[in-house]
């Protein structure tokens, strides 16, 4: 969705409600059909003819369980040994972090290495929303 970064000051709060809701819709029918995506952030959704969310690359993606293919950056990633498989909530987490790119128009920590993006997580410490829908 680089047309949020390109037109980030006029997109209306209606349009980002509507994609928020594509969004978690289109994570909901994957998880509904036993799928985790393992790789969830708004870079994974793409705007139709008509602008609406469509989720997309599905490279990484796997069932539970199942040796990961392919894992989140930090910034979207649930703190866990990257050594175990992806499931539903590491895909949830994700979500939460797809959501907050949404509304921000950022990705969260922009700027932190994945170190400290993981630690702080791992605290329970997560970015404070102060502008966004």
């Amino acid at each position: 969705m680089n047309y949020i970064q390109t037109h980030k000051e006029s997109i209306s709060d209606a349009s980002r409600i509507r994609w928020a809701r594509q969004i978690i819709e289109a994570v909901a029918l994957v998880h509904e059909k036993g799928i985790v995506h393992a790789d969830l952030a708004l870079r994974q959704f793409f705007l139709d003819s008509d602008l609406n969310a469509r989720l997309g690359d599905f490279g990484a993606s796997g069932y539970p369980g199942q040796e990961a293919l392919g894992m989140e950056g930090a910034s979207h990633c649930l703190p866990r040994n990257p050594d175990e498989p992806n499931t539903f909530v590491s895909d949830l987490f994700a979500l939460g972090s797809t959501l907050y790119e949404l509304g921000v128009g950022d990705i969260p920590y922009r700027g932190l290495n994945d170190d400290l993006i993981e630690n702080l997580y791992a605290k329970g410490d997560f970015p404070f929303v102060v502008h966004g829908i």
